[in-house]
């Protein structure tokens, strides 16, 4: 019994660090919320994807896709405090 008890914290374990590295890494889409439109369009230029579409609804769809990215990264941490539950 012992060694299916230690093998399941081992477990809790991997899974606490995969889940916390994956809010890390979504959750610094909050910066991306914050950025002036002229920085993104030269973000999207430098990565290869072109010119960067005008429109508002352009700007609206990258900041609240950012955002969501955020609020999942701020979700993902809070599960990984209780991996039980």
């Amino acid at each position: 019994m012992d060694v299916d008890k230690h093998n399941a914290a081992r477990w809790e374990r991997r899974l606490v660090v995969v889940l916390r590295i994956t809010a890390v890494i979504t959750g610094t889409a909050l910066f991306a919320v914050l950025l002036p439109r002229p920085w993104m369009a030269a973000i999207h230029r430098r990565v290869g994807l072109g010119v960067f579409p005008e429109g508002a609804i352009i700007v609206y769809l990258s900041r609240s896709l950012s955002a969501f990215y955020a609020l999942y990264g701020g979700l993902t941490w809070l599960v990984s405090t209780d991996v039980r539950r």
